[in-house]
């Protein structure tokens, strides 16, 4: 009986240890469950239906975004609030390789005056992707896709490609809609 006992407090001694490498060494924990956490605290987000006009083509593009289903499959990491300076670096780091990586990812951004959509669509280094800023009063809309340029993750190439003449916008507007369930 003593030795079942001895073995049970090594097996919770095993996982506590487990527990405490993880979240020491891979961060997994506090910032893991406070990003799952808040993704589930923004439920009020709208589904938006936006129609952008492309005045050369002479036609209209409409598409639908549900930034709740944006936001949550989006694989980028939010900053939960009240953390270190340390764990932000983590996860601009983090954010930083998926940014820059070949391959495909979203990113939603929310702030009290506008909602951004970037696509992130890079290949063998060249980043080839495009963004969506919608005016939160207005639902004034604009998509851009920038020339494109590598894909090393500064503000300055990324600027250079959307200030270049070849870049293109297309304004628009987005108005509320709701889930069809069909």
């Amino acid at each position: 009986m003593k030795n079942n006992f001895v073995k049970i407090l090594a097996t919770l001694g095993l996982i506590i240890a487990i527990a405490l490498i993880l979240k020491g060494v891979f961060d997994v924990g506090k910032i893991g469950i406070k990003s799952f956490s808040n993704k589930k605290t923004i439920t009020d987000l709208p589904i938006l239906e936006c129609e952008f006009k492309d005045d050369v083509a002479n036609t209209d593009y409409v598409d639908i975004y549900d930034l709740n289903e944006l936001l949550s499959s989006s694989e980028f990491k939010r900053f939960p609030k009240n953390i270190s300076e340390n764990e932000k670096n983590i996860i601009r780091s983090y954010n930083k390789k998926i940014e820059t990586r070949d391959g495909s990812a979203h990113r939603v951004t929310i702030l009290d005056d506008k909602y951004t959509i970037k696509y992130y669509k890079n290949e063998k280094g060249i980043a080839k992707g495009y963004h969506i800023n919608i005016d939160r009063k207005t639902g004034k809309s604009e998509i851009i896709f920038p020339k494109h340029y590598i894909a090393d993750g500064t503000f300055k190439t990324r600027m250079d490609a959307i200030l270049d003449p070849s870049t293109k916008t297309f304004y628009g507007i987005c108005k509320k809609t709701q889930n069809k369930n069909l």
